[in-house]
């Protein structure tokens, strides 16, 4: 009798080392990635795919049908795939586990609800964030708080937005107010996310304690001062990119 086909079995892998995220209602994507990442290293996707269907349970030995030996492994090897997804689930979610019989079972019950939630989850965030604009009610606090939270609700489900995408966003939607600190943000080389908060931040105490000529012309002296800079270093961060 042929020798019974090897699956891989690596029982010495401690999923909590790779994986500290459990799956939630909301972050599916982001949760996605990190289980396939490790289910691929190991070299197993295809138990979940569906490309390693379970061998036959019996084999004919000489007229005598014994249990395969190729089926035990399968099984040991898939029952321990379960078990990673399984460990990384929480507990608001772990109901989904309960009947499932095989790791590719367990995964299409996870995948085909979660992930279209996950994609409308994805529309209703980005709508969100094309619509989060500064009103006159609201502080610039409130508004550059808003728009980081539209940003981390993207992150947590696995969307990371541009910086370019997020200055220009936060620039975009300032209002006519800020219409002078705006057109001047928008030159080359335009500045990071990072660094147009804190310049937003003074823009808004300027314009607070002196009169508009006087903050237009501070915002024309910035522009001047980080393009020469800008020309030496030969950088040029714009939006063309």
């Amino acid at each position: 009798m042929a020798a019974p086909f090897s699956y891989p079995f690596p029982t010495t892998l401690n999923v909590a080392n790779f994986i500290t995220i459990k799956l939630k209602q909301n972050n599916y994507l982001l949760w996605e990635t990190h289980i396939i990442s490790l289910i691929e290293s190991q070299g197993l996707l295809r138990f979940i795919n569906g490309d390693s269907p379970s061998p036959a349970q019996e084999i004919d030995q000489k007229g005598i049908q014994i249990i395969n030996p190729d089926y035990t492994s399968w099984v040991k090897t898939d029952k321990l795939i379960k078990a990673w997804i399984t460990g990384t689930l929480s507990e608001e979610v772990l109901g989904h586990a309960v009947r499932t019989k095989s790791s590719k079972e367990l995964w299409t019950m996870l995948s085909d609800p979660f992930s279209q939630a996950s994609e409308a989850r994805e529309f209703e965030i980005q709508s969100m964030m094309q619509y989060h604009k500064k009103m006159e009610s609201m502080t610039l606090t409130q508004y550059v708080s808003g728009l980081k939270t539209i940003f981390d609700q993207l992150n947590a489900i696995g969307k990371l937005v541009p910086d370019k995408t997020k200055v220009f966003l936060l620039i975009t939607n300032l209002g006519p107010t800020y219409e002078a600190f705006s057109t001047t943000m928008l030159k080359p080389p335009v500045p990071t996310y990072s660094e147009i908060i804190p310049l937003l931040h003074s823009h808004e105490l300027r314009n607070k304690h002196h009169k508009p000529a006087e903050v237009n012309q501070s915002m024309a002296f910035y522009s001047n001062t980080n393009n020469k800079g800008k020309d030496r270093s030969g950088n040029n961060n714009s939006f063309s990119s």
